[in-house]
C-alpha cells in the first residue's frame, strides 16, 4: 500500500477531492514507470546492440531494423547461413525439395517457418561473419542447421522436428516435392509444440 498524500490512509476519496486523487495516482504511476534502475537497464540493453552515440541520428525504422531485423525473410541470406549436419549436403534431393518449398511460400508463411524453426519473430538479415575477407563466427541465431531426424522409421511417415534453441531443422528424406511441401506447411501452421511431433 502506498499513501498518495501525507496521512492518505485517513483521507476518504469523495467528489470534492477526486481531482486531487486522480493527479496523485498519475504522479505515482509516472514514478513507477520511470525508476532509474529501469532506465539504466534499457540503456545497457540498447548499448549492447547499437552504439549509443548514433541513437539520436537513427530514425525509428532504422532502430527497429537494427534491433529486431527486417520483417521479411531473405531466403538467399538464410541459405548462405545454413550448415548441413551428419553427412547431409545442399545437393541432396530432399534438401532441394526443402529449399524449393521455402521459395514457394509467402512472406507470411516464411515468417511462420522462422517462428517454428528458432522461436523468434524475426531474424537479422546481416551477419558480421565475413569482415575484410576474414571468416568470423556467426552471430546467433545463425547458422541455421539442417540435420537428419532422430531414430528409425520410414522417412515419408515422419514429421519435421526442430530444436529451436539451436535453430536446427530435423528433416526426413521425403521422397517427393509434394510430400515435403505438405509436411513443411503442416509444421509451420501447426499449433502444437514443434518438439512434440
Amino acid at each position: 500500500e502506498v499513501e498518495l498524500i501525507p496521512n492518505g490512509m485517513k483521507v476518504s476519496v469523495c467528489w470534492e477531492n477526486r481531482q486531487e486523487y486522480v493527479e496523485a495516482i498519475q504522479r505515482l504511476r509516472y514514478t513507477e514507470l520511470f525508476p532509474l534502475h529501469r532506465i539504466q537497464s534499457l540503456h545497457c540493453g540498447l548499448a549492447s546492440i547499437i552504439p549509443l552515440q548514433i541513437l539520436n541520428i537513427m530514425s525509428p525504422l532504422d532502430l527497429e531494423i537494427r534491433t529486431c531485423g527486417l520483417p521479411e525473410v531473405d531466403l538467399d541470406f538464410l541459405k548462405a547461413h545454413t550448415m548441413y549436419q551428419v553427412g547431409l549436403m545442399e545437393s541432396d534431393k530432399h534438401i532441394e525439395y526443402f529449399w524449393n518449398t521455402l521459395e514457394g511460400l509467402s512472406q507470411e508463411d516464411l515468417c511462420k517457418f522462422i517462428k517454428f524453426a528458432c522461436n523468434q519473430e524475426r531474424i537479422p538479415q546481416t551477419c558480421p561473419c565475413k569482415e575484410g575477407g576474414a571468416e568470423m563466427s556467426h552471430v546467433p541465431p545463425y547458422p541455421m542447421k539442417i540435420a537428419p531426424p532422430d531414430g528409425p522409421g520410414p522417412p515419408d511417415s515422419r514429421f519435421i522436428r526442430v530444436e529451436t534453441c539451436m535453430f536446427m531443422i530435423k528433416l526426413p528424406q521425403y521422397s517427393t516435392q509434394e510430400l515435403m511441401t505438405q509436411r513443411l506447411l503442416y509444421a509451420v501452421n501447426c499449433r502444437e509444440d514443434p518438439l512434440s511431433g
